[in-house]
């Protein structure tokens, strides 16, 4: 029996074999094969679906792992940026309570509330570090003028 993979074939006989041999047989048998050839086509067919969907929802199942992991991400990295907005825009230090920062500065400035910042900014330069804290803390809850934040700031440098 000759076989068309052989090399050593004649390229006439080895077209033959292809074009009209194989052909033949295969109308040949065809009728015979037909039923197992499709049934062996819907087993294969079945198995590649199933293993489809498994790679599907295994997909689903890791897309969606991914998306909750980051949308936490970015509810923490939201977190992180809103709070060191309102550090900027209000800056106390430490723990303040508003109370105790509000009945604390008298006895740093007599009449703090009623005096003007002008005023206040000449007061600010005999002060020691603890003082400038605290009415610096006290102006940020209160008034927040900028003038007595900025002469704050330039006297502990």
């Amino acid at each position: 029996m000759e076989h068309s993979t052989d090399r050593s074939a004649d390229p006439v006989k080895q077209l033959l074999n292809l074009f009209l041999y194989a052909p033949l047989g295969l109308l040949a048998r065809g009728s015979e094969e037909y039923p197992d050839l499709v049934k062996r086509g819907r087993a294969n067919a079945t198995n590649a679906r199933a293993v489809g969907s498994f790679a599907l929802s295994m997909g689903n199942t890791k897309a969606k792992a991914r998306m909750a992991e980051a949308e936490s991400h970015f509810g923490e990295f939201l977190r992180i940026i809103s709070a060191s907005a309102d550090k900027k825009m209000n800056p106390v230090s430490k723990d303040v309570h508003v109370g105790e920062v509000l009945t604390s500065v008298n006895d740093i400035i007599a009449d703090y509330d009623t005096l003007s910042a002008s005023v206040i900014v000449k007061s600010l330069a005999n002060l020691d570090s603890p003082s400038l804290t605290r009415l610096e803390d006290y102006e940020r809850v209160g008034r927040n003028r900028v003038t007595v934040l900025n002469r704050i700031s330039q006297l502990r440098r």
